[in-house]
């Protein structure tokens, strides 16, 4: 059995909260294990939106946040695995990094946004923006490859939906820790309180909980006031005691 460390970086790890807009942003991941494995940025949990006070958030009523993954095989231990979603650019309808879905179930989610907003410029976010799953930009959208994951949820978008990565191990050895951190970014205000919770397993819906990556954002006075930049916060949990053997997947949600 090998102690040895392999680090998997996404570099999107952002969660955002739009009224309420969840996003992912960079986020890298470690892999610890014998062979264990660290995920530095939320590299799949997808901060799964599995929300349950979220799942009163209505429409375009609360805070928005963003998560952040990517690539889906960990070929190696100990090399950082990034991803920031830049490759989704400042398409409406932009195809996910791999691995990604959106959904609580991986094996049924989808895999294509169904909008673009930014923080300011045309395509700013405002308290009457259409609910759905968002190409998230840090500043103007139109040409900005600064980009995150998340939701909007409205009326006719409601809780609860997640981001789900899955990840496979393909390194030749068992991953028996993950190191993740991701940060969790809101771009707008709420007037309903918004939790993110952080779920992961061997199943592609994910359900064993990770309190260590959960947040909660509580009701604002308003649905109407956009942060430029991002408000951040940064999380980081170790997930021990895992059996993920060589040619298996394994899913953060």
């Amino acid at each position: 059995m090998l102690n040895r460390r392999v680090s998997i970086r996404l570099l999107c790890p952002v969660l955002a909260i739009f009224a309420i807009v969840m996003t992912i942003r960079a986020f890298p991941v470690i892999i610890d294990s014998v062979v264990s494995a660290s995920v530095e940025t939320f590299l799949g949990l997808s901060v799964a939106e599995r929300h349950t006070d979220k799942d009163q958030i209505a429409s375009n009523e609360s805070p928005n946040i963003v998560p952040i993954f990517t690539a889906n095989s960990i070929t190696s231990l100990g090399v950082p695995f990034t991803e920031d979603f830049g490759g989704m650019e400042d398409s409406s309808a932009a195809t996910l990094p791999a691995g990604f879905k959106i959904g609580t179930d991986w094996n049924s989610g989808t895999t294509v946004t169904t909008n673009a907003l930014g923080t300011t410029g045309a395509l700013v976010v405002t308290g009457s923006s259409a609910g759905g799953v968002i190409n998230w930009a840090n500043g103007v959208s139109s040409g900005n490859t600064e980009r995150a994951l998340g939701f909007l949820n409205s009326s006719g978008f409601p809780s609860p939906r997640s981001i789900i990565l899955k990840l496979t191990n393909t390194s030749g050895s068992t991953i028996t820790d993950l190191a993740i951190s991701f940060d969790y970014e809101k771009y707008r205000s709420g007037s309903r309180q918004f939790d993110w919770t952080f779920f992961h397993g061997s199943t592609s819906t994910a359900t064993t909980s990770a309190a260590g990556g959960d947040q909660s954002y509580p009701a604002d006075a308003n649905n109407t006031v956009v942060s430029n930049p991002p408000l951040t916060i940064p999380k980081s949990l170790n997930l021990t005691g895992l059996s993920i053997a060589n040619g298996t997947d394994y899913f953060l949600r």
